[in-house]
């Protein structure tokens, strides 16, 4: 084995950026926010989405398809 072994969840530096815990959780926290802000839109367009497959099976069945 060669030098010591890693350690996660610990400071590591990347390139040039001492990357640290607190940097990981921060960007955890962004990514919740922006998919708590976005939750309600992409309701919406869920929404959307099953309104035009029940349109589609209704206009299907009208036609006889």
């Amino acid at each position: 084995m060669r030098g010591k072994p890693a350690t996660p969840y610990k400071d590591f530096k990347i390139m040039f950026i001492n990357w640290t815990s607190e940097m990981t959780n921060a960007v955890l926290s962004n990514a919740t926010n922006l998919i708590t802000d976005l939750t309600p839109l992409l309701t919406i367009i869920v929404g959307i989405g099953i309104g035009l497959i029940v349109f589609y099976a209704i206009i299907s069945a009208i036609r006889g398809h």
